[in-house]
């Protein structure tokens, strides 16, 4: 029997609704892609302008974070789709679909950490690769505003979304510093093995991993949790 025949109608509903939502985030991602609406942006028109990824998932909220909507302002949004350069390291090279698969990555994160470099933001690194291989990863600061539908809102607002290269060390510093807060073993599999050609980095992350899973059972351990 079917997952959705054994649903109730209510979870039903509810995941349609999500659905919408990832639908809503990826033609506004669109929209934000439209010659008229670039040409807006490098005029300085829209170019702090937010657009909605999503309302604050509960795995993000039990680690510390208000239930307030997610957002990304369209600058963000170009400059992590905007071809890698030497020149500029705001420029992420992700490819649209990685970009929009945001909203549904952000509820099942394999990590979630502490910044090791911003005092006030929060760190989670998703469930998938981009195309060059690294494990992708969303900054987000806590407790933020967003320049949305022409008015000041209050945001869990995303300042930045791309590929983190040398990812176990990163893993490493996480618990070295005392900055984690959330592991998820079964989806740090996933991503373990995402591509093939990563292979040769699997002993190396499974063992990072393995010290990062807080248990079997996807508990988050109470001593970690920090309220932003």
């Amino acid at each position: 029997e079917s997952m959705i025949n054994q649903a109730s109608t209510e979870q039903i509903l509810a995941y349609g609704k999500k659905c919408e939502a990832y639908l809503d985030f990826g033609n506004s991602v669109d929209r934000v892609l439209h010659p008229l609406e670039k040409e807006k942006y490098y005029q300085g028109k829209r170019r702090h302008e937010a657009i909605l990824v999503c309302n604050t998932p509960e795995m993000i909220q039990n680690v510390g974070l208000r239930e307030l909507p997610m957002h990304i302002t369209q600058k963000h949004v170009l400059d992590c789709l905007h071809e890698k350069t030497v020149d500029n390291v705001h420029y992420h090279g992700l490819s649209t679909q990685e970009l929009k698969r945001l909203p549904e990555a952000l509820e099942s994160p394999v990590i979630l950490a502490e910044s090791l470099t911003k005092d006030d933001s929060l760190v989670a690194v998703l469930d998938y690769r981009e195309q060059d291989g690294n494990p992708v990863i969303v900054a987000v600061r806590p407790n933020g505003n967003a320049m949305y539908e022409l008015r000041k809102v209050d945001s869990n607002f995303i300042t930045s979304m791309y590929g983190k290269d040398n990812f176990s060390e990163f893993c490493q510093r996480i618990l070295d510093q005392g900055k984690l807060l959330y592991a998820n073993k079964e989806n740090g599999e996933k991503l373990g093995y995402y591509l093939e050609n990563q292979k040769s980095q699997i002993p190396e992350y499974d063992k990072i991993l393995k010290k990062m899973a807080l248990s079997e059972s996807e508990q988050i351990k109470p001593k970690h949790i920090r309220r932003f």
